[in-house]
């Protein structure tokens, strides 16, 4: 598909996205069908729910990496 296309398409992209309800992934997704899922062993991988901004930079400070202050001022600021 081309780019002209795809941005073309994009108002009513944005306008079905934004009409979708929000969901509960876990309660009105996976809890629906318990009997369909699957757990398969991983190694070296780790879970982390980074639903908001003092997630992120908490993770980041466990992993010693350097702080987010000038690519998120926003976030940090309040």
């Amino acid at each position: 598909m081309s780019t002209t296309r795809c941005a073309h398409m994009m108002p009513a992209l944005e306008r079905l996205y934004c009409g979708l309800p929000s969901v509960d992934f876990s309660r009105q997704v996976l809890s629906a069908r318990p009997d369909r899922l699957a757990v398969l062993p991983v190694r070296g991988v780790h879970w982390n729910d980074l639903g908001d901004p003092e997630r992120v930079l908490a993770t980041r400070r466990r992993a010693r990496m350097a702080p987010l202050r000038e690519l998120l001022p926003v976030l940090i600021s309040a």
